[in-house]
This record gives structure tokens, sequence and C-alpha cells, in this order.
């Protein structure tokens, strides 16, 4: 099974009763795996169309299309290195054409790349916060003006608790977070009066190819294993879990919240 189809399994099938997102179309960046890939099926279980990028994981990105198409939806996929300014342009030129919108854009994409800041390049850095960062403006510059066309819209960053504590060899990925969190509340007080709602979410350890890739899979099990005995909920956040405080910021419910990183780890920060 793959991981598409397990987490298809794990949220079952749409239900028309609570497809608050119907209508609307989504793109989530870095779609191809892990938690965008979460975020994309239970997007769409709420009934959203869904535009995945990917940028080499075309195989994965056509799982994640499927595993949305499923749902009864629409799915595209879509190719874009997210560090170009004019491809992220692009794209959602594209997305507009093809799907409509996007209403909602979840920004997930990251360079997975570990190294003591000693070590690291001029490119590595300037890539890092490009991916990361940059592409996060961006996204809202180019989207922009569809969600003000129809009426309102949704960014979402999806950052990390490396924003906040210093992890081992994780200055390449917490830094550019960090840049993340604060470009989100400068956009959410330039975009509300807009009707254009940011915010962040910042999932704890979720277990995922990425986390398989920066520690290894042995190492990767015995952290999670750490993290679930020691979070006061005794167990850290799924995918799914992602994307379902994704829809939640999407929803009327949390039309006040503005400007805000919601943290989603069961706790373990609290120590």
């Amino acid at each position: 099974m793959t991981d598409a189809q397990a987490l298809h399994a794990a949220h079952g099938t749409q239900d028309s009763a609570s497809s608050s997102l119907a209508g609307k179309t989504v793109l989530v960046t870095g779609a191809s795996s892990g938690i965008g890939q979460g975020i994309a099926i239970e997007l769409a279980r709420l009934g959203a169309d869904v535009a995945v990028n990917y940028v080499r994981n075309a195989a994965g990105a056509q799982e994640t299309v499927g595993a949305v198409r499923a749902l009864g939806v629409r799915a595209e996929a879509f190719r874009c290195d997210v560090s170009s300014r004019a491809d992220l342009f692009g794209m959602i030129e594209s997305i507009d054409a093809v799907l409509g919108g996007p209403d909602i854009v979840v920004s997930n994409s990251v360079e997975v790349l570990t190294k003591p800041l000693m070590d690291v390049t001029e490119a590595e850095w300037q890539r890092a916060m490009e991916i990361t960062c940059s592409a996060f403006l961006y996204l809202a510059q180019a989207s922009a003006p569809i969600m003000r066309r129809r009426g309102a819209g949704w960014l979402i960053g999806i950052t990390s608790l490396g924003a906040h504590r210093v992890l081992d060899d994780y200055a390449l990925l917490g830094v550019p977070k960090a840049a993340l969190e604060h470009l989100m509340r400068y956009l959410a007080a330039e975009l509300r009066p807009q009707g254009i709602r940011v915010n962040a979410v910042s999932p704890g350890a979720v277990k995922t190819a990425a986390m398989r890739a920066v520690r290894g899979d042995e190492l990767a099990e015995e952290r999670m294993a750490m993290f679930r005995a020691t979070a006061p909920a005794r167990q850290t956040a799924m995918p799914a879990d992602i994307g379902r405080l994704v829809a939640f910021l999407c929803s009327p419910q949390a039309d006040l919240v503005v400007g805000q990183t919601l943290v989603i780890d069961g706790g373990m920060s609290l120590y």
C-alpha cells in the first residue's frame, strides 16, 4: 500500500454533509508525499479541488492526484520549482485556467538538507531561503489578485518547531521557517483588509519520508517513539491531523484567527 493509499484509507470517503470546502480550489506545494500529501487529501475530503505541486517526485504527485480524485473531486499535478518567482506565477496562471482559483494556498515545500552552519555554501543558503520563505511571498503575490476576484482567500504556511528551537544541524530548515513565520505576520496585516486570511501551522515531529531522510529509518523510529512517550497527548500528529488544522483555518470559525502560528504537536514542545 502506498502512502497515498494509506492516507486515503485513513480519511475515508467524502461526506457531503461535511463538504465545507466544496467549490474551492486549493494549491498545496510539495504535495507528492508526507505532510503535503496528507493536507491535499484532507482538503479534498472536505470537497476542495486540488492542485498538486511537485518538483522531482512525479510518481508521488500522481499518487496524490489519484487519492484525491477517488474522493470525487478534481485534481491535477503541476510541476514547478517554487524557488523561481517566474515559474510560480506561471503555475498559478495554469491552475486558474485548469481548475479555477486557487482560493487556498498551502506553502509546504522545503529543501531537506541538514549540516553544520559552518559548512553551508552560499548556494545552499540561498536555495533554502527561496524555497521556504521567498516562495511564500511569491505565492501571495501571484494568488492574491485571484483571491480578491473570487471574494476571499486563505494563505497557510507550514512551518516547524525548529523555527524557535535549536535542533542538531537543522539551521537550513529552521532559519527559513522562522523567516516564513514573520513574513506571514506582515502578509496577514496587509491582506486581511482585502478578505485574505494568512496564518501558519507548526507541526511537531511527524513521521514522513523527509524525517527518514534527515535522521535515517532507525533513528527516526527511535525519536518518534521518544516523542510519543514524552508528549502529554502520548501521540504525535499525523499528516491528516495537519490537514484538519489547515481546514479549520480556512473555515468561518477561524475568521478572527489572523497572523497566527498554530502548533500541533501533542504538547511535546511544552518541555
